[in-house]
């Protein structure tokens, strides 16, 4: 006997009883009872009485409780029991059958007692569930809640397109807007300058003349726009005029007709 079982294990040959003191999780498994029959003769015999000895399932979950938007997760899901339980999965009650972000690998006794979801969003956040049923339909569940932080320079950036996308829509809104007011305006018919041989000419002399008449502090261009207009320019067929700077009297000179028909 191991010595460290002495006092554990009790055997009464009287009632061919093994008793087991103190029992614990991994006292249980596979037990064997073999019994000869008719030792020395001829019909000796040999039988073998195996016995399971099951356990109740404990569970417990661990891993990760916040992740990143990127990041990788791991949870771990360790179970104990004889018969050893099979382990599900389950994300807020739903079964995880599996996919290609997930992937289950075995850890500790169980086949898929590793869990592992990659490239986690933020849909990927929930309550995980690890449950362990034995033969005997009894199941144990644990269970972890799992949070997904948003990723700075991913959220920064989004922040960023968004704000430029906007900005280019509003700027595409108020030109649209623009043109649309300048073709619905009504085109001003165009306003044509008087031909400069019009207007009536102003002699250096003259307006010189005008302004001393005035008061000497009125000397700005805009009170020389106010002087009276000059007479009107000379046609050749009509009576002409010369002007005398000096008295600003004009003189009365023949038509160029009756100047034509006197040298004739």
């Amino acid at each position: 006997m191991i010595e460290s079982l002495r006092g554990k294990y009790k055997y009464s040959s009287d009632t061919k009883t093994l008793t087991i003191q103190h029992a614990d999780i991994v006292d249980a498994g596979h037990y064997e009872c073999n019994i000869l029959l008719e030792v020395g003769s001829s019909q000796q015999q040999h039988l073998t009485l195996p016995i399971e000895v099951n356990s109740k399932p404990t569970i417990s979950l661990e891993g990760q409780k916040e992740v990143k938007t990127g990041d990788t997760l791991h949870l771990y899901c360790k179970v104990s029991g004889y018969p050893v339980p099979t382990i599900a999965w389950y994300k807020d009650d739903n079964p995880i059958t599996g996919g290609d972000r997930c992937n289950f690998l075995p850890y500790d006794d169980a086949q898929k007692g590793h869990f592992v979801l990659f490239d986690i969003n933020s849909s990927d956040k929930g309550k995980y569930q690890c449950r362990g049923t034995t033969v005997e339909s009894e199941f144990v569940e644990s269970f972890l809640l799992i949070t997904v932080k948003g990723n700075l320079l991913t959220d920064n950036l989004l922040i960023v397109c968004v704000a430029v996308t906007g900005s280019v829509i509003v700027l595409a809104i108020v030109c649209c807007a623009a043109c649309i007011r300048c073709k619905s305006k009504p085109k001003q018919p165009m306003q044509y300058r008087t031909p400069l041989q019009n207007k009536p000419l102003l002699t250096r002399r003259y307006v010189e003349m005008q302004v001393v008449t005035r008061d000497k502090s009125m000397t700005s261009l805009e009170e020389i726009d106010q002087l009276p207009p000059p007479p009107p320019p000379v046609d050749p067929w009509e009576d002409a005029s010369t002007i005398d700077d000096s008295s600003l009297t004009y003189e009365r000179i023949p038509k160029i007709r009756d100047r034509q028909i006197s040298s004739a």
